[in-house]
């Protein structure tokens, strides 16, 4: 039998055949990549919405030992501690929303919260917001309401 007869019962991929075969195979490897990629910023994204429900979560529950009237009062924001210092309530909870807000700084990026009272159908509602930036510069939000007791005003 000759060379060349050999040759041609040989079983085997062609030049052109091993190269279609690399490409179904990239393309298939693409997809896989930009798949897990994706996942990736999708969970970091979740991550982030937990960490700020969890941030707007815990000054809520600290809100709500506060007496109405300390919220609706002048609330001075300051880094000064009342651990050594006598506080009136509204330095504390001033206090500690500025440790919040430090907090909340450096677990989200650009993570930045804010509080105020709002009106809904004549019931005061202390407003309690999270926003920061995700991938692609957007910039998300949460916020929660949280209703304030009357105060000696009637209010």
């Amino acid at each position: 039998m000759s060379n060349k007869r050999r040759m041609r019962n040989a079983a085997g991929m062609t030049l052109v055949e091993m190269l279609v075969a690399l490409v179904i195979l990239s393309l298939g490897m693409y997809a896989n990549l930009r798949m897990l990629t994706e996942s990736i910023a999708s969970l970091n994204t979740a991550g982030q919405q937990q960490r700020a429900a969890s941030a707007i979560r815990d000054l809520a529950e600290i809100a709500r030992g506060i007496p109405g009237e300390t919220l609706r009062g002048d609330i001075r924001v300051t880094g000064a501690s009342c651990t050594s210092n006598v506080c009136d309530p509204e330095e504390l909870f001033g206090h500690v929303f500025h440790s919040w807000s430090t907090a909340l700084a450096r677990t989200l990026p650009g993570g930045q919260g804010q509080l105020q009272i709002v009106e809904r159908s004549g019931i005061d509602l202390l407003q309690l917001s999270v926003s920061w930036e995700a991938p692609g510069n957007e910039v998300l939000r949460r916020v929660a309401y949280i209703p304030l007791p009357a105060g000696t005003d009637g209010r």
